[in-house]
């Protein structure tokens, strides 16, 4: 089981129930490529509009959270603490 997650990435358009989408770019160390992800992430409360979706879109963010999973959205993580980069 998964307990803790930490995701770096990039704040982008807000979702339907909370939810918001982050993208997170990774880099493969033996081949050196880029992957490109958007991973739908939830804030703790559960509610429609929480401080992760007035989060100003395009801005560095750092999420710790867990994984869990929605019955519409399938995994998302669902954020515990988030912090504001520069």
């Amino acid at each position: 089981m998964i307990s803790d997650v930490v995701l770096v990435g990039i704040a982008k358009e807000n979702l339907k129930r909370g939810f918001r989408h982050f993208d997170i770019d990774s880099i493969n160390p033996l081949t050196e490529s880029k992957t490109h992800s958007l991973i739908k992430v939830s804030y703790w409360t559960r509610e429609d509009y929480t401080r992760l979706n007035r989060i100003k879109k395009d801005s560095p963010v750092v999420i710790k959270g867990h994984i869990e999973i929605d019955e519409e959205y399938g995994l998302f993580i669902l954020a515990e603490s988030i912090y504001l980069c520069c």
